[in-house]
């Protein structure tokens, strides 16, 4: 019940750029629609300091990049965990059952003929989040020989599982 969380100081935005009054109406909202909502906290809601999560193929791989008000870079791989693989396979790539394992590999890896970020951002999720954004994202850091997080997602075979 939206109607019912308190105010706040500041303003949750979100992907479709309304406001609202707290973190407790957004999720309110989440979880009545069953799809995330949340962008960032702010006191402008400005579309340029929204956050997205995006996932670019680099040959077989399925890199995670983040783009915040900082611009685009990867999602470090060394705080990469199951909880974080779980979120981004269920949300940009749409996989109900979430991540088939934890995978990171070494930036020098990616296809050399991609323009890549020089630095990745640190994500820790609960695994309960609807999106990346509604994760701890911090520690904008240099890549040079970090890990670069990737999603593999559990992958269903044809006609064997149906949505809940």
């Amino acid at each position: 019940m939206p109607y019912k969380c308190p105010r706040q100081d500041y303003h949750v935005c979100t992907l479709d750029g309304s406001e609202y009054y707290s973190m407790c109406q957004t999720k309110a909202i989440s979880c009545r629609s069953n799809k995330p909502v949340f962008s960032h906290i702010s006191t402008t809601c400005r579309a340029e300091e929204k956050v997205k999560v995006t996932v670019e193929d680099s040959g077989s791989h399925k890199v995670v990049m983040i783009n915040t008000r900082l611009g685009k870079m990867f999602v470090c791989g060394n705080d990469w965990n199951m909880a974080a693989a779980n979120v981004v396979c269920r949300n940009p790539l749409n996989v109900a059952r979430g991540a088939a394992e934890v995978t990171k590999i070494k930036n020098r890896i990616l296809d050399r003929d991609t323009k890549w970020p020089t630095e990745c951002m640190s994500v820790r999720c609960t695994g309960s989040e609807l999106s990346l954004a509604e994760c701890t994202i911090y520690n904008p850091q240099p890549i040079t020989e970090n890990t670069v997080a990737i999603a593999k997602c559990y992958n269903e075979p044809k006609g064997a599982f149906s949505s809940f």
